[in-house]
This record gives structure tokens, sequence and C-alpha cells, in this order.
């Protein structure tokens, strides 16, 4: 009895013993399996997380993408406006300078009377007449004053005249005919030109046959 006993308990003592392995396998797999499962989770999470940074990006850079459009787009209105603003100010320049033009009184410098005393004094002659056109524009008398001094300053017979006639703007050289023009209306045309002073020619029958006239109107 006591050795069934004795060897009876053994293989209960065994049986217990491999129980005991087992379920510390069981447990150990277990505690496997839910590490794993845990890992497995967290990666999904990750990968959610990565995904949804990932979409956040795009919409970053999407919206980055408008922004940076809008601002080209603001820039490139900038820009006109300022284009806008050149060509107002440059216009605004030019009127400007062409009204400081109209205000100023047309002259013989010192400079240009020292060349047209030099060219008119070794030139041949004839007589000048040059016109003015009432007491209504000083500015255009002056200047016919000045135009006049030179000449007799060169030696060239030079008088005064005044019409009532509507005035050509500007300095006209005027002769009887193109047909048989004299010959010093080229010299003096020539001569004013040569220094900036600009005559356009003319014929008109009133104009004495020999005579140039010089008609001096407003400023154009």
């Amino acid at each position: 009895m006591a050795g069934e006993s004795i060897f009876g308990f053994l293989p209960w003592r065994r049986s217990n013993q491999l129980r005991d392995i087992q379920t510390a396998e069981n447990l150990e797999q277990g505690n496997v399996i839910e590490r794993l499962k845990t890992e497995s989770e967290q990666q999904r999470e990750r990968a959610a997380k990565a995904e949804s940074n990932a979409s956040e990006a795009k919409k970053t850079a999407a919206a980055a993408g408008i922004d940076a459009s809008k601002a080209s787009e603001r820039a490139a209105k900038a820009e006109l406006g300022i284009a806008a603003q050149q060509e107002r100010a440059a216009k605004a320049e030019k009127d400007l300078l062409e009204l400081k033009r109209q205000l100023t009184p047309r002259i013989i410098t010192s400079e240009q009377t020292v060349r047209l005393l030099e060219i008119l004094r070794q030139s041949a002659k004839g007589p000048v007449t040059v016109l003015t056109h009432g007491p209504g524009d000083s500015e255009a008398g002056a200047f016919a004053s000045d135009i006049r001094n030179v000449l007799s300053a060169a030696g060239w017979a030079a008088s005064f005249a005044q019409s009532s006639g509507s005035a050509r703007r500007g300095v006209g050289i005027g002769i009887r005919s193109r047909a048989n023009p004299p010959a010093h209306a080229a010299i003096l045309q020539r001569a004013f030109e040569s220094v900036g002073i600009s005559m356009g020619g003319f014929e008109d029958a009133r104009i004495a046959e020999g005579v140039v006239e010089i008609d001096v109107g407003p400023k154009p």
C-alpha cells in the first residue's frame, strides 16, 4: 500500500508539474500575444498619426500655395499701381516742364548773339522787316526787339512793323514769292537755325519785292 501510494503520488506530482509548466507557458504566450497586440496597436496609432500629419502637411502646402498665389497677385497689382504712379509722375513732370517753357520768355543769349554776329557780319545783306502783332503779346514784342538788335549790330538794315492780322505761332521768315526769293532770306534762315532759333519759311504777296520779313508770333 505504501509503495502504491508512493508510486501513485509521483505520477500525480509529475502531472501537476507538467500542468504548472503548461500553465506558465500559456501565461508566457499570453503575455507575448498581449505585448504583440499592444505593439500592433501602437504601430497602427503611429501610422494613423503619420497619415494625419501627412494630410495636414498637404493642407498646409495647399494653403501656402494659395497664399503664395494671392501674394503674387497682390504684388502684380502693386507693380501695376507703381507703374501707373510712375506714368502719372512722368506726365506731371512733362506738363511742368512744358508750363515752365511756356512761362519762360524767349531771348537771344549772349552766346547766340556772338555766333549770329560772326555769321551775319560776313554775309551778304539785304532789307529786313521784323514784324510783330500789336502790344497784346509783350513776350513776342521783346523777342522781336532782340532779333532786330542783333541784325542792326551786324550791320543789317532792319526795321520794325506791326500787323493787325492774326499771328502765326513761333517765328517765320517770309518773302514775296518763292519763284524769286531774295538771296539774304536763306542766309538769315540758316544763321538763326544754327543757334537753335527755328524760322519756318512762308510767302506773302503783300511783302515788298526783295524784302525779307521776320514774323514774330506767340510762343508755339
